[in-house]
């Protein structure tokens, strides 16, 4: 979307460049306007944080179907948290009558608009695109929301570092909560009413029924048709005769270049009984991978809400190529550890995760579940078996693992239940590789375990799973998803403690990491005080800098430094280590005033000489990026109408 000259269009809509709204967004630039109202950008004016300003037309306010549709998605967007979806922050009536919602503030295109522009898309990109969206819907669909208006034009490509698509699917303006009284009210969509855009309607919307999730699905799979064709299935100016296409006509098929598996698939989603498509957005998920690997397709790598890509080349790899594993023995059983968990491979020291877990359970997930299959396959003893032969496929659902890791209650029950049982008949066992195949499966079904109820916030459950994953396999502690998830629980009261003691007993380098990261960034917060004197014991403690990787290890010891002397012999390491979390107390150590009676005096006296290196200390420190495991803010972007 380009945007618009700010000043005319701004002034006579009631708002100029500069004005401060609502007493804290300060408006920079109209980025669009609609029939319902007008889209700045803004900043906040003590945070300064972009935003996107959607405002309501000040005549709207005595429509209340209006009023209701923009509440409803603050409302909505106010419940959901993923990666792939658009976040509001704040909402609110302007002195006018005006009603406002801040929306997260991102860059992009609208895919209706890269369609418009290239046409048919390769098969690999849309199904990359369609598998992002299907994760948001995941996440939506488990909150009990339904969208009801997914297209092209409510879905944001949005610009990466790598140039890859990251998808962020907008406007939840006529979404529906399960089971929300506000559906009874008049005004609000219901039975017998039409709200959504035509070309994208399930058959049942089309005829006003009551829909579900699986609306949502249909109209996921006329997106996947239109990137593949490069038109919608059922274009026609006139609108009654695209609702009519909806609920009788068949698309026509699919070209030829696009792979049997996705074209199928595609033609799936657009059945018009709902009960022949896929039940839920998780059903499909576990459908895209196997797509995934009939037809060789990458699965798209998963990304913090700023974008920012996680490197689990390793693991997706999994879910790519599934060779036959014969080899017996030590050997093998390090193979087939490789296969289902590599350990992660952070480029440089740049290394985001994400706090909400659904699109890597997604992503990530499928691809473990793909890769434990190899656990079927096995060598034909050279012995007579033991008298208790383990299971070692991890279930006859290929879909129970994927549901697991998405926070599906029923399949938490099923594979705790399933993996306690297989455990337990591994133990038995005579056989030392029997025994090592069986504590192989059960580590990766305890992490999707923990994985799962990360998702649903039982954190000590999680917890509880991870610790005996960790045990069985040491390193599934390299698993990004759950590094991502200590680190969250590191913020919460009921676990800090647990989630403490685990990062330092098995995470190491990243464990410390994870302490100094969550003392920091939430010193001063309010009600984060216990939270921080708790990680804050181990900070100053000198044993945390033993688990510290070298960077660490320089700015754990400024911390802990009083005297002047102390410095002065921490600064040549700090040259050679010290990364981004030492400049703060190196550029204190810098400034040449605030000792003695009048606070001019210099405090680091001994500093100042020319053989101590100070200022080559922050040089190279403002040049090494720290590691990072929350979530970031992407500046830039272009906001939903």
């Amino acid at each position: 979307m380009s945007p618009n000259e700010p000043s005319a269009h701004a002034t006579s809509l009631g708002f100029n460049v500069g004005d401060i709204v609502s007493e804290r967004y300060q408006i920079r630039r109209l980025i669009g306007r609609g029939g319902m109202g007008v889209v700045y950008e803004a900043e906040h004016v003590h945070m300064k944080k972009r935003v996107a300003l959607k405002v309501l037309h000040t005549q709207h306010t005595l429509d209340a179907d209006l009023v209701q549709r923009f509440e409803r998605e603050a409302v909505l967007l106010g419940r959901l948290d993923h990666p792939g979806v658009v976040t509001a922050s704040d909402f609110g009536q302007l002195p006018s009558g005006a009603f406002f919602l801040v929306l997260e503030y991102v860059d992009g295109e609208r895919l209706a608009q890269v369609i418009k522009r290239t046409g048919p898309m390769p098969p690999s990109r849309a199904f990359r695109i369609a598998v992002q969206i299907n994760a948001a819907l995941v996440a939506a669909h488990s909150a009990g929301i339904v969208h009801r208006d997914l297209k092209p034009d409510n879905v944001m490509l949005v610009a990466t570092d790598d140039d890859d698509d990251f998808v962020k699917v907008l406007d939840f303006g006529i979404a529906k909560i399960a089971g929300d009284a506000a559906e009874s009210r008049p005004g609000i969509t219901r039975a017998g009413t039409v709200f959504g855009t035509p070309e994208y309607m399930a058959p049942e919307q089309a005829r006003g029924d009551i829909v579900d999730y699986r609306a949502d699905l249909y109209a996921l799979g006329m997106i996947l048709y239109e990137m593949l064709t490069g038109t919608s299935a059922f274009r026609n100016s006139d609108m009654v005769a695209v609702l009519t296409a909806q609920m009788m006509d068949t698309p026509k098929p699919l070209p030829d270049t696009v792979p049997a598996e996705l074209a199928a698939l595609t033609m799936k989603l657009l059945e018009k009984s709902p009960e022949d498509r896929p039940d839920s957005a998780v059903t499909l998920a576990a459908a895209f991978a196997a797509v995934a690997h009939s037809s060789g397709f990458e699965l798209p790598t998963p990304r913090t809400s700023a974008g920012t890509r996680l490197d689990l080349a390793g693991v997706l790899a999994a879910s790519r190529t599934l060779p036959t594993v014969t080899e017996q023995g030590a050997s093998r059983i390090n193979q087939l550890r490789e296969l289902s968990l590599r350990p992660v491979a952070f480029p440089g020291s740049r290394r985001k995760l994400p706090l909400f877990v659904p699109v890597l359970a997604l992503l990530g997930g499928l691809a473990l579940g793909a890769s434990l299959t190899l656990l079927g396959t096995r060598a034909s003893p050279k012995k007579k078996e033991p008298s208790v032969v383990p299971t070692t496929r991890p279930t006859d659902d290929p879909t129970l693992l994927t549901r697991a890791e998405l926070g599906d209650r029923e399949a938490l029950t099923s594979l705790r239940r399933l993996t306690e049982r297989d455990l337990s008949r591994s133990e038995r066992s005579e056989d030392d590789l029997t025994r090592a195949q069986g504590n192989l499966v059960a580590a990766r079904r305890f992490l999707a375990l923990g994985r799962g109820f990360s998702v649903i916030r039982h954190y000590p459950a999680a917890l509880e799973f991870y610790s005996k994953a960790v045990k069985l396999d040491s390193q599934v502690a390299t698993n990004p998803d759950l590094i991502a998830s200590v680190r969250l629980m590191l913020e919460q009261r009921e676990t800090v403690d647990d989630a403490l003691t685990f990062a330092r007993t098995y995470l190491g380098e990243v464990g410390a990491d994870l302490i100094y990261d969550v003392w920091r960034d939430n010193l001063g917060q309010p009600n984060m005080t216990p939270v921080v004197a708790k990680a804050q014991r181990l900070v100053r403690h000198k044993d945390l800098s033993k688990q510290a990787s070298r960077e660490l290890a320089v700015a754990l010891d400024l911390e802990r430094a009083q005297y002047c002397g102390d410095f002065r012999d921490i600064l040549p390491r700090a040259v050679t280590d010290a990364d981004e979390r030492s400049l703060p107390k190196l550029r204190v150590l810098a400034e040449k005033s605030g000792c003695g009676p009048t606070g001019r005096d210099d405090c680091f006296v001994c500093l100042r000489k020319p053989d101590v290196p100070l200022e080559e200390a922050i040089r190279r420190a403002e040049g090494r990026k720290a590691p990072a495991y929350t979530l970031s803010t992407k500046d830039g972007g272009e906001a939903p109408e």
